[in-house]
């Protein structure tokens, strides 16, 4: 379909014998104004990934943790032809702003879980922004930071922000963060860190 359309919008009197699609001297009138046209995929697994490396000019999964979208991005970069521009990033979040912590996670569990027919409750920690306007903030940049980061690595121009960090606070805000995840999956984690590993190392890239 991808590549129907791309003739579509650039050809015309198009002819196309497809596996699921036949067209005979087609024209397609008015082309888009882009020329190319972006096209963004969207997706999760590695077929989507395969899409966008072939056709797309950008790539917005959703459901995704601040990793899986930088490992996502390497993906698509490695199988991408070289001879084609880089693939631009996006990201689907769902996001609910309240004092309350537990009462935006509640909620945007429950929208979600009455959309899709699942139980949200424990994927809400990994795939949403919910709770207090700073908390929200806090985890929108840590995305935000994942795609400026590949900016940087395509240009040289990627730095590290040294500063004195405590390895098992770390550690601990990671438990804490992804602990109702990791329970409800049935693999509860127990936490025992000694205060004082401190070492001078970048703490956003650590986390």
């Amino acid at each position: 379909a991808l590549t129907l359309m791309q003739r579509l919008f650039t050809e015309d009197h198009v002819e196309f014998d497809g596996r699921f699609t036949t067209l005979r001297d087609i024209t397609l009138d008015p082309k888009p104004v882009q020329s190319p046209l972006p096209i963004w995929v969207s997706g999760r697994k590695e077929a989507a990934m395969k899409r966008a490396a072939r056709f797309a000019s950008g790539w917005i999964p959703y459901m995704y943790t601040p990793e899986a979208l930088r490992a996502s991005l390497r993906t698509i970069a490695s199988l991408r032809d070289p001879a084609l521009p880089p693939v631009e990033a996006g990201l689907l979040i769902w996001v609910h702003v309240h004092p309350d912590r537990d009462f935006a996670r509640r909620t945007i569990a429950s929208r979600l879980g009455f959309t899709y027919n699942q139980d949200f409750d424990r994927f809400v920690d990994s795939y949403c922004a919910a709770g207090p306007a700073d908390e929200v903030v806090a985890r929108l940049s840590r995305f935000v930071d994942e795609l400026l980061d590949l900016g940087r690595m395509r240009a040289g121009r990627l730095q590290f922000h040294l500063e004195d960090v405590d390895l098992g606070t770390v550690v601990h805000d990671v438990v804490k963060r992804l602990g109702r995840e990791l329970a409800a999956c049935g693999s509860p984690v127990t936490l025992s860190a000694h205060p004082g590993v401190v070492g001078e190392w970048d703490r956003f890239r650590m986390d």
